[in-house]
């Protein structure tokens, strides 16, 4: 340990990573993190932060962390643990870790923080156990996965997603929905079109296409037709999800629930 520190002044490294190199203090760091839960110590997840903050531009650095944060999701870690380390592999994840993850997408527990980790990971094979897994899913497993492959803007993901756009469960075909808006291929864009046909019109200005701001005097029919407020921000929220600031994309062009209740724009 003290000849690691010495030849790494020597080359001008910082001591902390000395300690990486070493080994000794990395591995006791994860082993505390492992048993982490709420309103436990800190100090061990603070550290792996400052190891990932320290990750861009040092290549063996960001390796050996993704390493150590994967140990924590194949081993006995508990959920806090585990959610930390998906929350840390969203920002330095790469290829090393996609299998681990995809197989927290089998577990209702664990699919959410699956995909929050997934969701930005560079590495195609992210996206493919991300459409395996949707075709297997059900109910709010699949709405998430469906989330993360939009995020991804998956193009091979529109076929599954077109199909769910006709679930049964709202939440997973508005996911679908939002999912296909984010993707905007051609053949995404063919679905979300197909939707707006066939949801009835109940207002007289033309359907918003996905950047348009709404009429001001034109709110969903499930407002009970109530006027507006000075500003779209304090409209009434029929479904909180289908309301993004100034622009309303998410309503008639993305969700089915909004585009059924009689959305309008200009």
């Amino acid at each position: 340990m003290k000849s690691l520190i010495v030849r790494a002044a020597l080359v001008g490294l910082p001591v902390w990573l000395s300690a990486i190199l070493s080994g000794a203090d990395y591995r006791s760091t994860y082993v505390a993190a492992a048993r982490y839960e709420s309103g436990g110590d800190v100090l061990p997840l603070r550290q792996i932060e400052q190891w990932v903050s320290q990750s861009p531009g040092n290549e063996a650095l960001r390796i050996e962390t993704e390493n150590g944060l994967v140990e924590l999701l194949r081993g006995d870690a508990t959920f806090e643990a585990r959610r930390f380390a998906c929350q840390q592999l969203a920002v330095i994840g790469r290829e090393a870790c996609v299998p681990a993850l995809a197989a927290l997408l089998d577990s209702s527990e664990t699919v959410g923080i699956a995909c929050l980790a997934l969701a930005g990971n560079p590495s195609p094979r992210a996206s493919a156990v991300l459409r395996r897994r949707l075709e297997r899913a059900s109910g709010l497993d699949q709405a998430q996965i469906a989330h993360a492959l939009g995020v991804r803007q998956d193009g091979r993901a529109v076929a599954a997603l077109s199909r769910l756009t006709r679930s049964g469960t709202p939440a997973v075909a508005e996911a679908a929905v939002i999912a296909l808006g984010q993707i905007g291929t051609g053949p995404a864009q063919e679905t979300l079109a197909g939707l707006r046909r066939e949801a009835p019109r109940r207002c007289t200005g033309p359907w918003p296409t996905p950047r348009c701001r709404w009429r001001t005097d034109c709110l969903p029919a499930a407002t009970g037709g109530r006027p507006p407020a000075s500003t779209p921000n304090s409209w009434p929220q029929v479904n909180p999800t289908t309301f993004v600031g100034e622009r309303w994309a998410a309503c008639c062009d993305w969700t089915p629930t909004a585009v059924r209740s009689g959305c309008c724009g200009s």
